[in-house]
């Protein structure tokens, strides 16, 4: 996997690379940022549906089946004792037509992604000052 990098901005706003890609994580206003970009929890959640929804669309193209306009809405809850992501919502919306017989197939497939299977088997964590 390639190198991430955070470098603080301001407040608590840091600017992710990735590659060639960059991107801004901040809080909203009331927890202490300016809403320069999505918060860590959010950039979370968007993590575990953009890999469902990748896992979708490559099961369709696959299938043969439409994956032009595939949606997926995600709302992650809070929770506190330790303070937490408690659960993570997600509605995958397939294309009009989308046969029905084929939808627990693509649940099924959806569990195959790297994030949700990272969730059912936490990672080592290794945090070190340099």
């Amino acid at each position: 996997m390639d190198l991430i990098t955070l470098k603080h901005k301001h407040g608590k706003a840091f600017e992710i690379t990735v590659r060639t890609h960059a991107l801004v994580s901040d809080m909203n206003p009331e927890d202490g940022g300016e809403d320069a970009g999505p918060n860590p929890t959010e950039l979370f959640a968007a993590s575990m549906a953009s890999c469902i929804g990748m896992i979708a669309a490559d099961y369709c193209r696959h299938h043969g089946l439409p994956a032009e306009g595939i949606t997926l809405n995600v709302v992650a809850q809070l929770a506190d004792h330790p303070k937490r992501v408690r659960s993570i919502a997600i509605d995958l919306d397939l294309p009009e037509g989308f046969p029905e017989n084929r939808k627990q197939a693509i649940i099924n497939a959806s569990k195959t992604c790297v994030i949700y299977n990272t969730l059912q088997h936490p990672p080592e964590i290794d945090l070190e000052i340099w």
